[in-house]
């Protein structure tokens, strides 16, 4: 997956990296929320992509989904 662009990433990717992220130990929740909302600007303010289906999953701590 390291020879990937970030154009070429499957929305699958950033879910599992996400997901993968939040089921770390020691990783809190305010950091999986600024990794979703950067990976959020870099797709649709820099590359022109959507994310937002992809990112629904992975909520902000209270918000229900």
């Amino acid at each position: 997956m390291k020879d990937k662009g970030p154009q070429s990433r499957a929305s699958e990717d950033v879910h599992s990296f996400l997901n993968q992220l939040e089921r770390q130990d020691g990783i809190e929740q305010w950091k999986v929320e600024q990794a979703r909302d950067a990976l959020i600007f870099l797709y649709r303010d820099s590359l022109k992509l959507n994310l937002r289906s992809q990112t629904s999953t992975v909520k902000k701590k209270g918000q229900k989904v």
